[in-house]
């Protein structure tokens, strides 16, 4: 029925009934069928009720032979117009829809280019990603989520400022989404407004108090702000609200890299992959080995990193500080030249 229902949506989207011949290969058969009953509901609703209404006005109590076969029976002229009316109406709202579908074939169509850059954003392509949500937003500007996802792929690319503004734009149309505030300060991290980023990370605690995320991501702005105090105290929030949540535990790992405590960085960056095997912590890990001087685990955790689908430039900055730290120069030069 869900894949029935989308044919039919997908069917007002695309302009009309012949939508359902060109867009065959985009629906299994009784999806297809499913949305060709509706169609010939429409149909059927808008004839009868045309017929009900024709035969009220003239005072017959008989309906229309098609009435009849379908053991149709009426009380009275008066009630046989209140129906036949509500018939017609219901039957008359469905035909403007499939006929003119306005903004549902823009909302359809929008919905269908989130999806398409989620799935590249989840593979870190993120210029594709840009394009298919840049497209979401053209086709439905009021997407509050087509503007976050674009905002966090912008941001994915070093975009910040466009990041930012894609954020805010989000943030107008859904003040109390925590994504897009969490989002939001993340870019302003990125650009050094760390005063800023503050006041995202505080709402998103606000709405959120037993989530760790925000408050690992306090402390470390307020670690860059050189607010030591409040940095300690945030950070001891997010380890009791630690838990098993891979992003928290990444986030407190991001903060004590920070601080130079690789020992604590290590231990709970190994404590996020146990939940979340994410290939970006895995090339978290081994920054964190190569700073302990931990050569060999670091490239372990950069052979994982690539098959668990790291962002390659992560990867590729991994591999370089690796070389770079064993004093191998020409390595170095050679996987740089190889990410250019």
């Amino acid at each position: 029925t869900k894949d029935g229902i989308f044919a039919f949506r997908s069917v007002l989207a695309h302009g009309g009934v012949d939508a359902l011949i060109n867009n065959f290969g985009e629906a299994n058969l009784p999806s297809i069928i499913f949305a060709t009953l509706l169609i010939a509901a429409i149909g059927l609703s808008l004839f009868v009720g045309l017929e009900m209404v024709l035969h009220a006005i003239q005072g017959q109590q008989r309906l229309f032979r098609i009435c009849e076969s379908l053991s149709m029976e009426t009380e009275s002229t008066a009630t046989s117009a209140w129906s036949a009316l509500g018939i017609l109406l219901l039957g008359f709202i469905l035909f403007i829809a499939l006929v003119f579908p306005g903004k549902y074939v823009n909302i359809e169509n929008a919905y269908r280019k989130v999806d398409l850059g989620l799935a590249e954003l989840d593979q870190h392509h993120y210029d594709k990603a840009v394009n298919y949500f840049s497209n979401a937003v053209d086709l439905w500007d009021t997407s509050a989520a087509g503007h976050m996802f674009l905002g966090v792929s912008y941001y994915s690319e070093d975009k910040y400022e466009q990041g930012t503004q894609e954020l805010e734009i989000s943030l107008k149309l859904d003040p109390k989404s925590t994504l897009a505030h969490l989002g939001r300060g993340y870019s302003l991290t990125r650009q050094g407004r760390y005063s800023e980023s503050l006041d995202e990370y505080k709402y998103v605690s606000t709405s959120k108090p037993e989530w760790g995320l925000p408050h690992a991501a306090m402390a470390v702005s307020y670690y860059l702000l050189d607010e030591i105090e409040s940095a300690e105290k945030e950070i001891q929030i997010a380890l009791a609200y630690e838990k098993d949540d891979g992003q928290t535990s990444a986030m407190i790992a991001d903060y004590y890299a920070q601080t130079l405590d690789f020992k604590k960085a290590e231990e709970h960056v190994l404590k996020a992959l146990k939940t979340s095997k994410d290939g970006d912590d895995y090339v978290s890990l081994a920054l964190i080995y190569v700073s302990q001087n931990k050569f060999g685990d670091a490239s372990k955790a950069i052979e994982q990193a690539r098959k668990q689908g790291a962002d390659p430039i992560g990867v590729y900055l991994a591999r370089v500080r690796n070389a770079e730290f064993q004093s191998d120069l020409e390595t170095a030069s050679t996987i740089l030249a190889e990410a250019i």
